[in-house]
């Protein structure tokens, strides 16, 4: 999902005015798209924010009798001054 951001936001040598939101948690300022393996040489190039970075499994499918058990809930504050926040827990204050 692409969103215009409400100020100029900048980032390593750049000012961003919109992000990119992909479901696979993370976000990316620069034009590339989500690619087909998530390891570090994919995203060696890539202009981006990685609060958790894969896909979050409450399944228990990723190895017998595992899984997320409680609800998990994170955000990614990006500030004016170029200042970049992580929240996670039940209730998310965004200030």
């Amino acid at each position: 999902m692409l969103l215009r951001l409400p100020f100029p936001f900048p980032f390593y040598d750049k000012v961003y005015r919109e992000v990119r939101v992909f479901p696979e948690e993370y976000l990316r300022f620069d034009a590339g798209m989500a690619p087909a393996c998530y390891d570090e040489y994919s995203f060696h190039n890539a202009t981006a924010i990685f609060p958790i970075a894969g896909w979050l499994r409450t399944n228990g499918g990723s190895q017998p009798n595992q899984g997320v058990f409680v609800p998990v809930n994170f955000a990614v504050m990006l500030r004016a001054n170029g200042e970049v926040r992580f929240r996670t827990g039940r209730a998310i204050r965004m200030c």
